[in-house]
């Protein structure tokens, strides 16, 4: 297949969210700054959620230097040809020739009617862009004499004035996949734009001969249409799919496409500085060189730009005079990261919380989390420790973070006894995967790049809980490092009570490197999703505990329920995630009926799947996306006085959503004393949850629903009051807690949590 020779290029596909504009400008400047080559801005005119994209996109032009903008792609029937070469011409002029048209026959017509224009079919929609096409070079071409006279089945021109006069051709980019779009982008368009969403790769081999066959047949070269795409994927630390691996692997797949499928132009749909770093930084110049040196030309130079660890440092933060950098352990400094350095924002927040840590040190190894903890305690400054990336506390201002993300390793050590060792700092979606091949997996919460040792030291709802128990429950041994860099191997036998401490209160005590488990006979679960009807919220709560106390511990659920938009219980849904935990269908489809009759049902679906499929790895950038406030309490019953006292809790504290997550069964199969999660009894953990940390609804609205309160799930709550600790660790387990706090970590270093601090 064809090389075309053309340039290799690069740049964004952003979202343009009408709410975080100032946001989508910002990311547009830094891949500016950055050496891209295009941002571009889906338009969907009549959705108010986004802002407009002619005006966006002229925004952004004049608050860069050198970057071209273009709509991906415009909305035809919604923008007059005639209009649009108008305006097109403009920006051009006022870019300096950094703009190109793209642009597209129309989707979604309901909403497109809506707005006013006429309701095509997908042959006239064909015609219409065709007719657009012709009228906009025909507006362009300044050169021709006369006045812009067109009459066509959809356009009509009478005497229009020719221009402005543009800087340079303006390119019209086309988005086509079927027969009749892709001949017309042979006949007349310069640039070819599919989405990965639409089309795979394998999808340009037949679209680029029909592209070429119709070029030739009208008298042009196929070099003259440039091959683009709009992509999108996972930068990971490891290599699992297409676009889903580390920047290398990605570089290497992209070149292919270009030397293969002579596809020259990428655009990544991303919305994350520590994406767009990677992408420039790693990715594009990568891809350039490896197609340079296939094509036999001289490998570019990479540009000398500002350090991408400034430009991308959205936060402002700098290094802290408090912290001693020159003393950083030798085998950790190659890998920390300060505000200065490429990274910095790829590492300093979490999924739960913004921050700006002066110092993060990536340990890779038990020994270098034993130097981290080490120097650490030596800097008078806020220490965090991070496994995942969703903990509310595992980022900090000022301080240091040791993360232990890269000591991930996953080894079936004996596939008879089902014996599991699992570096920390790998992710449950990681976990899943490995163990797939096995037949085997582990209960692990509900999204997979959620971090081993976050969720194994604090309890573990998840998935699989009612029939296997916590996830704290299948361990069976741990290494853990303590404040003074000793390392424990803990089991039943050897230091018990160490391994007691950790199995609910490892953070309070020190930094599990790996642990050991027992892993579970799954492979194949039922998996349903239903959408309730919950407008009535008190009588749908009492219908759905009554259903759940009966229900099989073979079935799992999590309910996840939102109130109308304006805050009413009027139009409020709960949707509901059941898992099943084998591959049994028709008990199943037994125990899953009578939820039908729980409340209206909106939605319904149901399939059988492998466990591995609902936590499938990802490494997404974490920038505290969805920080909010949240409370948890773990509650004994749905009957009514406690769904009355939920409703109120809904109303009160003007919540935007709760989550049930279902005990019981297995869970409540341990002895309160067995492990250092002490909630053996109760049915559910409700989570109630506040998008506005500031906002002083929630506190209030909680404190009334206390008395229905039988304990609290650490993992699920942002108050780290004493009293909240408490809820967390009831006596005795506080007390002994307390006593193992005493002995391995006197000095309260590992005091980021609900924290039990040591006797003095």
């Amino acid at each position: 297949m064809p090389d075309y020779g053309h340039d290799i290029r690069f740049g964004l596909f952003l979202t343009p969210a009408a709410q975080q504009a100032e946001n989508v400008v910002a990311l547009s400047r830094l891949a500016d700054q950055a050496g891209l080559d295009y941002v571009t801005f889906q338009d969907h005119p009549y959705n108010p959620a986004f802002i407009d994209a002619f005006t966006l996109m002229t925004w952004v032009a004049a608050q860069t230097e050198s970057i071209k903008v273009f709509g991906n792609v415009l909305n035809l029937p919604l923008r007059p040809p005639a209009m649009l070469a108008r305006s097109s011409a403009a920006l051009d002029i006022l870019s300096n020739g950094r703009y190109e048209l793209g642009i597209g026959s129309g989707a979604f017509w309901d909403p497109i009617v809506a707005m006013g224009s006429p309701r095509r079919s997908p042959g006239e929609a064909v015609r219409a862009l065709e007719e657009a096409i012709d009228l906009i070079r025909d507006i362009w071409n300044t050169q021709r004499p006369g006045d812009v006279r067109f009459q066509g089945e959809f356009y009509q021109v009478n005497g229009m004035n020719r221009g402005p006069q543009t800087p340079t051709r303006i390119p019209i980019l086309l988005g086509a996949y079927k027969p009749k779009m892709l001949a017309l982008l042979g006949q007349k368009g310069d640039g070819w734009l599919p989405t990965l969403g639409y089309m795979g790769p394998e999808g340009f081999a037949e679209g680029n001969a029909r592209i070429d066959d119709a070029a030739v047949e009208a008298g042009r070269s196929p070099q003259d249409i440039r091959r683009m795409y709009n992509i999108m994927g996972s930068f990971l630390r490891s290599d699992r799919s297409w676009l889903k691996g580390t920047p290398a692997t990605w570089a290497e797949q992209l070149a292919e496409l270009s030397l293969r499928d002579g596809v020259s132009t990428y655009l990544l749909a991303a919305n994350d500085p520590a994406t767009i770093e990677t992408w420039a930084e790693e990715v594009a110049p990568a891809v350039r060189e490896i197609v340079a040196k296939a094509r036999g030309e001289e490998i570019p130079e990479r540009a000398s730009r500002p350090s991408l660890g400034t430009i991308f440092n959205e936060s402002g933060a700098t290094r802290s005079d408090k912290i001693d950098y020159e003393a950083i352990p030798a085998s950790l400094k190659a890998s920390s990261v300060t505000p200065d350095d490429p990274g910095y924002d790829r590492v300093r927040s979490t999924y739960m919380q913004s921050g700006t840590p002066g110092l993060v040190l990536m340990a890779a190894s038990a020994e270098q989390v034993s130097e981290g903890i080490l120097y650490a305690g030596k800097q008078d400054v806020p220490f965090s420790v991070r496994s995942g990336s969703h903990g509310t506390l595992s980022t900090n201002s000022g301080g240091i973070i040791l993360d232990i993300s890269r000591i991930n390793d996953i080894t079936v050590l004996d596939e008879a006894t089902r014996r599991v060792r699992i570096g920390a700092g790998a992710t449950w979606g990681m976990v899943a995967e490995a163990l797939a091949p096995y037949g085997l997996a582990m209960t692990s919460g509900d999204f997979p790049d959620v971090g081993v040792g976050g969720l194994i030291t604090a309890g573990g709802i998840g998935l699989l809980a009612r029939k296997y128990g916590l996830a704290i429950d299948n361990v069976t041994a741990a290494d853990i490092i303590t404040a003074d860099g000793t390392l424990h191997s803990v089991n039943a036998e050897q230091n018990p009570e160490l391994f007691w401490g950790i199995r609910g209160a490892g953070a309070n005590l020190g930094v599990v490197t790996h642990i050991e488990v027992k892993a579970l006979p799954v492979n194949n679960v039922i998996v349903a999703q239903i959408t309730f009807d919950a407008s009535n919220l008190v009588d749908f709560l009492v219908n759905w505990g009554g259903y759940m106390e009966n229900a099989p511990r073979e079935l799992e659920s999590f309910l996840y329920y939102t109130p109308s938009q304006r805050g009413a219980r009027s139009g409020a849904t709960a949707q509901a995630l059941m898992v099943w935990a084998d591959d049994d269908v028709d008990a199943a489809v037994a125990a899953l009926n009578p939820v039908l009759e729980v409340a209206p049902v909106l939605q319904q679906g149901a399939t059988m799947l492998p466990y591995a499929t609902i936590m499938q790895p990802v490494d997404q950038a974490h920038s505290g996306q969805q920080t909010l406030k949240v409370r948890s309490g773990l509650i004994n019953d749905l009957h009514r006085e406690t769904a009355e006292a939920i409703a109120e809790l809904v109303e009160v504290g003007r919540l935007p959503w709760m989550n049930f997550r279902h005990l019981g069964g297995a869970v409540n199969d341990v002895s309160p004393d067995a492990t250092a999660w002490a909630h053996r009894s109760q049915l559910l953990c409700l989570s109630a949850y506040d998008l506005y940390p500031d906002r002083r609804n929630l506190d209030p609205a909680w404190q009334r629903f206390q008395p229905f309160v039988y304990g609290c799930y650490q993992n699920l709550d942002s108050d780290y009051s004493e009293r909240t600790t408490r809820e967390v660790f009831p006596s005795p387990t506080y007390e002994r807690i307390q006593r193992l706090k005493t002995q391995y970590d006197p000095t309260n270093l590992f005091r980021r949590n609900h924290n039990i601090p040591p006797v003095k």
